[in-house]
């Protein structure tokens, strides 16, 4: 069982390889333009190049401004594939996905992607700070209180308030001398303090132990 899992997911990892994104010919790089962040599929299929048989096969639900979803499925069956669409980091193959009521064609990958964060399951920490790591991106401009206030958020914070340096303290490259669960939420934190109007988690609290009324 566990040999042919592992087959599945070594070939979709190939075909997510070999896929080329379809990016737009737009270069506006304004965040903002997603008012809402509502999000309708519309009987959306996906099938990946060289694939004989789709992943996803007439898809229809529909998010409005304000909601959470959560989207379950066993491994390999095209979770990660549709939180890719909603980006446009890929096109659908058939039927129509909106954000906030427009076609995402009539978006464009650059201008969308701006008011989108997708945080995956292994989230890239590079060396340097924890206060650098929750601001990278764009968000540098973050006072004290405002990456505290993600921090916390995330549940990071108690954490990060034992360690000598706090939020100054070095984490190695990829973070390695964090715990999953350490590095899960400082991935987290980084999102929340992006802001996005689409906020996307790629079973990104696997490795977490939620608390009672956690945030996700």
């Amino acid at each position: 069982m566990n040999l042919s899992r592992g087959r599945a997911s070594a070939i979709r990892i190939n075909e997510i390889l070999n896929t080329a994104t379809d990016d737009a010919v737009s270069t506006t790089s304004v965040k903002g333009l997603v008012k809402g962040g509502g999000v309708c599929f519309e009987k959306v299929s996906f099938q990946y190049p060289k694939s004989d048989q789709l992943t996803l096969h007439s898809i229809s639900f529909e998010v409005e401004s304000g909601q959470k979803i959560g989207i379950l499925g066993e491994t390999g069956s095209g979770k990660t594939t549709l939180l890719h669409l909603i980006p446009y980091l890929y096109q659908a193959t058939s039927g129509m996905i909106k954000i906030d009521h427009v076609p995402i064609e009539k978006w464009g990958g650059n201008k969308v992607r701006h008011d989108i964060t997708l945080v995956p399951q292994e989230g890239f920490l590079f060396s340097g700070t924890i206060r650098e790591n929750i601001s990278w991106g764009g968000n540098d401009h973050l006072t004290a209180d405002e990456i505290e206030k993600v921090a916390k958020e995330a549940q990071l914070h108690t954490f990060i308030e034992t360690l000598p340096e706090k939020y100054e303290t070095l984490i190695g490259q990829r973070g390695v001398n964090l715990s999953g669960g350490q590095k899960q939420r400082l991935s987290i934190a980084r999102a929340l303090a992006d802001n996005p109007s689409i906020l996307l988690l790629d079973d990104s609290t696997s490795a977490l132990m939620l608390q009672q009324n956690t945030l996700y």
